[in-house]
């Protein structure tokens, strides 16, 4: 029986590919949507770029395709509470582990132990590591130098972040997998005033859209100056 792992990890329900805007990151999105199909895939591929550039959305978005392919997968955010090293040793060799802040662990003996126990495992099966960080694997300062090598031996895709005048086009595809239209006003508004981070903006517009259907109203630029005063006046 082939499905994702189960353990006390969430995929989010927005996350796939479809909603991915490659913009100058085409290859490091082929390199992991293609990983499901392989069948004899290489045991590590390294994902790494800046806060915001997309990294756990790729993971798991390609944890969610994986199920697809009725393969074990497992999504793991490195350093997040309840995940530790013993987790890791639960992996058999065929699964497809998506390990998502691996700056989080760096310099943690047992976990870096764990993490090249789990790669000379599915490197005898048909699973494969693929990690993201902010550094590439050379950048970490990892004690076991052996780690490092073994990281990076499917190819290391820095993951660029969006420019800023991509963001509402981002936003539109967003919204269309969401099943709504985004009017270019509010794009433009939420963009101006939001943080220029793909995840921060995303997460916004996800909350936008929960608020507009509970409420049953469109999404319009007065209809969040309202929410925004909500929120100010629940701080007081």
């Amino acid at each position: 029986m082939t499905r994702q792992l189960n353990l006390p990890l969430r995929l989010s329900d927005s996350a796939s590919f479809d909603n991915f805007l490659a913009a100058g990151n085409e290859e490091v999105l082929a390199a992991v949507r293609s990983v499901p199909g392989q069948e004899r895939p290489s045991p590590a591929l390294f994902i790494h770029g800046p806060p915001g550039s997309g990294k756990s959305h790729l993971l798991q978005a390609l944890s969610r395709l994986t199920i697809d392919y009725q393969r074990l997968t497992v999504y793991v955010p490195a350093g997040a509470p309840g995940v530790g090293p013993e987790l890791v040793a639960q992996l058999n060799a065929d699964t497809v582990v998506c390990m998502d802040d691996l700056d989080q662990i760096v310099g943690d003996q047992a976990w870096e132990e764990s993490l090249l126990e789990l790669y000379e495992r599915l490197a005898g099966g048909h699973g494969v590591l693929v990690a993201a960080a902010l550094q590439p694997p050379a950048g970490l300062e990892l004690k076991l130098a052996d780690l490092s090598t073994r990281l990076a031996a499917g190819g290391a895709y820095r993951l660029r972040p969006l420019a800023d005048e991509m963001l509402p086009a981002a936003m539109r595809l967003r919204a269309s997998m969401r099943g709504f239209e985004l009017p270019d006003s509010v794009s433009r508004y939420l963009v101006r005033r939001a943080p220029r981070d793909s995840a921060v903006l995303f997460g916004i517009l996800d909350r936008i859209d929960q608020a507009a259907f509970s409420r049953q109203r469109r999404i319009t630029v007065p209809f969040i100056k309202e929410l925004e005063k909500e929120v100010t006046s629940s701080d007081r």
